[in-house]
């Protein structure tokens, strides 16, 4: 990969990108409710897909795997 293909240096040697490097959105002023909606649920946004699935994942494998305390008494009170 050449050197061009990630920026260019300036006339004092110092590196820039390609592109320009904007604020977050949720920086910017005045604020923008609707913009920042769109990032915050947007596809693919802050949520989308991968915090949802974080969050839903463990959720979802802790009601199938941990077992009703009503069983969990039961076994307990009969020793198995």
């Amino acid at each position: 990969m050449s050197e061009t293909a990630l920026g260019v240096r300036d006339a004092r040697g110092d590196w820039r990108p390609p592109y320009v490097i904007e604020k977050p959105i949720f920086l910017n002023w005045p604020p923008r409710p609707g913009a920042i909606a769109k990032w915050f649920l947007g596809w693919p946004g802050y949520f989308w897909p991968w915090n949802v699935f974080f969050f839903l994942f463990p959720l979802v494998s802790w009601f199938y795997s941990i077992t009703s305390t009503s069983s969990a008494t039961t076994a307990a009170a009969t020793g198995c």
